[in-house]
């Protein structure tokens, strides 16, 4: 990555280079051939990887438990969400779909969460 802001498909091209490297260097314990590819165990484990970066998310801003909590690292909440996102586009990419796909399926959901708003 070179720090120029990058479109979201070009972020997750960037990852799934990065998960060839990965593959390559350090395997799956499965046979992962074509990145992105349809592939339930690499994919379930970057599923439950999702869970702990939510979690991690959670951590980093308390204010949201109660008016006592007011612990907030925006940096760290930058990191984690950033975490979350790279690891949504490994469960994409293992789940066969490319980014274009992923960039087509969210502009169409806000779309569509927008028009949700305007008929209301």
């Amino acid at each position: 990555m070179n720090g120029k802001n990058k479109t979201l498909e070009e972020c997750y091209d960037e990852q799934v280079k990065f998960q060839k490297e990965v593959a390559k260097k350090y395997g799956y314990n499965v046979d992962v051939k074509n990145i992105p590819e349809d592939n339930i165990e690499v994919a379930k484990y970057h599923m439950l990887a999702l869970l702990e970066e939510a979690g991690e998310l959670v951590k980093s801003d308390k204010r949201w438990k109660n008016y006592r909590n007011t612990y907030y690292d925006k940096q760290n909440k930058l990191e984690e969400l950033s975490d979350c996102i790279i690891t949504l586009f490994n469960v994409a990419m293992f789940s066969g779909i490319s980014g274009k796909e992923l960039a087509e399926a969210l502009e169409t959901k806000m779309n569509e969460n927008y028009n949700r708003i305007r008929e209301a």
